[in-house]
């Protein structure tokens, strides 16, 4: 298990994919793990990347993919910028967010 503290929200590719950057609190983070959030919010790490953001201060940045259709972007949109922290795990075996 690992912890993240979600910093800034930002979407991807015109809104196509939404990502976070801030920082990695406990363990470590890959791609391939399952983001949970209270809330229900849940969404699989597709990349682990090194951003820099204004002033030249880098932070980690998740890719969480690729929401199915503008609403749901808004709606991670929104639900990530009202969160302080993610919980991520490795994916179980028949877990349904594992195959996306």
């Amino acid at each position: 298990m690992a912890r993240f503290r979600v910093d800034d929200v930002w979407a991807l590719f015109a809104g196509r994919r939404v990502a976070v950057a801030g920082e990695i609190l406990e363990g470590e983070v890959r791609p391939g793990m399952v983001a949970r959030a209270v809330g229900g919010f849940t969404a699989v790490v597709q990349a682990v990347e090194f951003v820099r953001q204004s002033g030249g201060v880098e932070q980690v940045s998740l890719d969480l993919g690729s929401p199915d259709g503008p609403a749901e972007q808004q709606a991670w949109m929104a639900a990530l910028s009202a969160l302080s922290e993610l919980t991520l795990d490795d994916p179980e075996a028949g877990h349904p967010e594992a195959a996306t």
